[in-house]
Protein backbone atom coordinates (compact mmCIF):
# COMPACT_ATOMS: atom_id res chain seq x y z
CA UNK A 1 0.00 0.00 0.00
CA UNK A 2 2.94 2.21 0.88
CA UNK A 3 5.32 1.19 -2.32
CA UNK A 4 6.91 -0.30 0.29
CA UNK A 5 5.23 -3.21 2.12
CA UNK A 6 3.52 -5.88 0.32
CA UNK A 7 0.33 -8.05 0.73
CA UNK A 8 -0.27 -11.72 -1.63
CA UNK A 9 -3.05 -11.81 -2.85
CA UNK A 10 -3.96 -15.78 -2.45
CA UNK A 11 -6.97 -15.07 -5.04
CA UNK A 12 -5.09 -13.69 -7.97
CA UNK A 13 -4.00 -15.40 -11.01
CA UNK A 14 -3.11 -15.75 -14.41
CA UNK A 15 -3.67 -18.02 -17.10
CA UNK A 16 -2.26 -18.12 -20.42
CA UNK A 17 -4.51 -20.17 -22.94
CA UNK A 18 -3.65 -23.51 -24.42
CA UNK A 19 -1.76 -21.82 -27.64
CA UNK A 20 1.20 -21.10 -25.12
CA UNK A 21 3.67 -23.13 -22.91
CA UNK A 22 2.29 -22.75 -19.79
CA UNK A 23 5.39 -24.10 -18.29
CA UNK A 24 7.27 -21.79 -19.53
CA UNK A 25 5.57 -18.51 -18.48
CA UNK A 26 7.51 -16.06 -16.62
CA UNK A 27 9.22 -12.69 -16.44
CA UNK A 28 5.89 -10.71 -16.61
CA UNK A 29 5.94 -7.05 -17.47
CA UNK A 30 2.71 -4.96 -16.71
CA UNK A 31 2.25 -1.49 -18.72
CA UNK A 32 -0.39 1.61 -18.39
CA UNK A 33 -1.30 1.98 -21.77
CA UNK A 34 -2.47 5.17 -23.18
CA UNK A 35 -5.82 3.39 -23.48
CA UNK A 36 -5.63 3.63 -19.74
CA UNK A 37 -5.51 -0.32 -19.61
CA UNK A 38 -3.18 -2.58 -18.10
CA UNK A 39 -1.20 -4.49 -20.88
CA UNK A 40 0.91 -7.48 -19.46
CA UNK A 41 3.63 -8.97 -21.86
CA UNK A 42 4.94 -12.36 -21.14
CA UNK A 43 7.95 -14.81 -21.46
CA UNK A 44 6.48 -18.39 -23.16
CA UNK A 45 6.55 -20.18 -26.16
CA UNK A 46 3.75 -19.86 -29.50
CA UNK A 47 3.28 -24.39 -29.33
CA UNK A 48 1.52 -23.71 -32.80
CA UNK A 49 4.92 -22.57 -34.32
CA UNK A 50 7.50 -23.80 -31.95
CA UNK A 51 9.06 -20.30 -31.59
CA UNK A 52 9.53 -17.87 -28.00
CA UNK A 53 7.41 -15.05 -27.75
CA UNK A 54 6.36 -12.28 -25.36
CA UNK A 55 2.84 -12.66 -25.30
CA UNK A 56 0.19 -10.07 -24.32
CA UNK A 57 -2.96 -9.39 -22.48
CA UNK A 58 -4.71 -6.59 -21.34
CA UNK A 59 -7.04 -5.82 -18.62
CA UNK A 60 -9.05 -3.37 -17.38
CA UNK A 61 -8.90 -3.77 -13.68
CA UNK A 62 -5.72 -6.13 -13.43
CA UNK A 63 -8.15 -9.11 -12.06
CA UNK A 64 -10.09 -10.37 -15.43
CA UNK A 65 -7.20 -10.37 -18.36
CA UNK A 66 -7.84 -10.87 -22.67
CA UNK A 67 -5.37 -12.09 -24.69
CA UNK A 68 -4.30 -10.69 -27.60
CA UNK A 69 -1.62 -11.35 -30.47
CA UNK A 70 1.85 -11.95 -29.41
CA UNK A 71 3.25 -8.32 -29.06
CA UNK A 72 6.40 -10.71 -30.31
CA UNK A 73 7.61 -13.61 -31.73
CA UNK A 74 10.89 -14.87 -32.51
CA UNK A 75 12.54 -16.67 -35.48
CA UNK A 76 13.52 -19.42 -33.32
CA UNK A 77 12.49 -21.47 -29.94
CA UNK A 78 14.68 -19.03 -27.62
CA UNK A 79 12.32 -17.13 -25.64
CA UNK A 80 12.55 -13.25 -25.24
CA UNK A 81 13.26 -12.68 -21.78
CA UNK A 82 12.71 -10.15 -18.75
CA UNK A 83 11.20 -7.39 -21.40
CA UNK A 84 10.65 -3.86 -21.05
CA UNK A 85 8.44 -1.34 -22.86
CA UNK A 86 8.41 1.75 -22.68
CA UNK A 87 8.10 5.70 -24.60
CA UNK A 88 11.14 7.26 -25.56
CA UNK A 89 11.69 10.38 -27.98
CA UNK A 90 8.26 10.20 -29.05
CA UNK A 91 8.86 6.51 -30.32
CA UNK A 92 7.63 3.10 -28.21
CA UNK A 93 10.54 0.26 -27.47
CA UNK A 94 10.24 -3.44 -26.75
CA UNK A 95 13.26 -4.31 -24.87
CA UNK A 96 14.38 -8.18 -24.26
CA UNK A 97 16.96 -10.24 -23.87
CA UNK A 98 17.95 -13.92 -25.88
CA UNK A 99 20.73 -16.21 -25.27
CA UNK A 100 22.42 -13.66 -23.06
CA UNK A 101 22.20 -10.83 -25.75
CA UNK A 102 19.78 -7.36 -25.20
CA UNK A 103 17.50 -6.70 -28.34
CA UNK A 104 14.99 -3.57 -29.13
CA UNK A 105 12.48 -3.23 -31.49
CA UNK A 106 10.46 0.09 -32.06
CA UNK A 107 6.90 1.50 -33.35
CA UNK A 108 5.79 5.06 -34.10
CA UNK A 109 2.79 3.91 -31.63
CA UNK A 110 1.76 2.59 -28.59
CA UNK A 111 1.93 -1.56 -29.27
CA UNK A 112 1.43 -0.58 -32.73
CA UNK A 113 3.77 -2.88 -35.76
CA UNK A 114 7.22 -2.92 -34.05
CA UNK A 115 10.31 -2.19 -36.33
CA UNK A 116 13.02 -4.01 -36.22
CA UNK A 117 16.67 -1.97 -36.71
CA UNK A 118 19.46 -3.23 -38.89
CA UNK A 119 21.39 -3.77 -35.75
CA UNK A 120 18.97 -4.59 -32.58
CA UNK A 121 21.70 -5.27 -30.02
CA UNK A 122 21.76 -3.40 -26.67
CA UNK A 123 25.42 -3.98 -26.38
CA UNK A 124 26.85 -5.40 -22.96
CA UNK A 125 23.26 -5.62 -21.36
CA UNK A 126 22.05 -9.11 -20.75
CA UNK A 127 18.01 -8.79 -19.50
CA UNK A 128 18.66 -4.50 -19.50
CA UNK A 129 15.89 -2.68 -18.03
CA UNK A 130 15.54 0.90 -18.74
CA UNK A 131 15.13 4.16 -16.77
CA UNK A 132 14.75 7.70 -18.24
CA UNK A 133 15.52 11.06 -16.33
CA UNK A 134 15.93 14.58 -17.76
CA UNK A 135 15.51 13.19 -21.37
CA UNK A 136 18.25 10.17 -20.53
CA UNK A 137 17.66 6.85 -21.14
CA UNK A 138 19.68 4.57 -19.61
CA UNK A 139 20.05 0.74 -19.31
CA UNK A 140 20.61 -1.53 -15.99
CA UNK A 141 22.33 -5.44 -17.18
CA UNK A 142 24.92 -7.71 -17.09
CA UNK A 143 27.43 -8.90 -18.75
CA UNK A 144 26.61 -11.98 -20.25
CA UNK A 145 29.51 -14.63 -18.15
CA UNK A 146 27.24 -17.71 -19.06
CA UNK A 147 25.63 -16.71 -15.60
CA UNK A 148 23.24 -14.80 -13.83
CA UNK A 149 23.65 -11.98 -11.72
CA UNK A 150 27.84 -11.28 -12.46
CA UNK A 151 28.90 -8.04 -13.52
CA UNK A 152 26.58 -5.18 -13.49
CA UNK A 153 26.41 -2.90 -16.99
CA UNK A 154 25.04 0.75 -17.72
CA UNK A 155 24.10 1.87 -21.10
CA UNK A 156 23.15 5.15 -22.11
CA UNK A 157 20.86 4.89 -25.54
CA UNK A 158 20.45 8.34 -27.59
CA UNK A 159 17.89 9.22 -30.18
CA UNK A 160 18.65 9.10 -33.97
CA UNK A 161 15.91 10.57 -34.34
CA UNK A 162 13.81 7.87 -36.95
CA UNK A 163 13.47 5.92 -33.55
CA UNK A 164 16.53 3.77 -34.00
CA UNK A 165 19.11 4.16 -30.84
CA UNK A 166 22.74 4.13 -30.56
CA UNK A 167 24.38 2.91 -27.25
CA UNK A 168 27.45 4.35 -25.30
CA UNK A 169 28.51 2.34 -21.88
CA UNK A 170 28.38 4.72 -18.97
CA UNK A 171 31.44 5.37 -17.39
Amino acid sequence: KDGYHYEKDTNFSLYLSDKYKGSTARDPRIVKGEDGKFHVLITTTLVSEGKGCLAHLVSDDLTNFTELDPIYVNDTADEPECSDYFEYNGYYYLVYSVRGVGHYKYAKTQFGQMLTPENDVIPYAWVPKSAQKDGRLLFAGFLNKGYWGNVMSFIEGFSNGDGTLRFEVVE
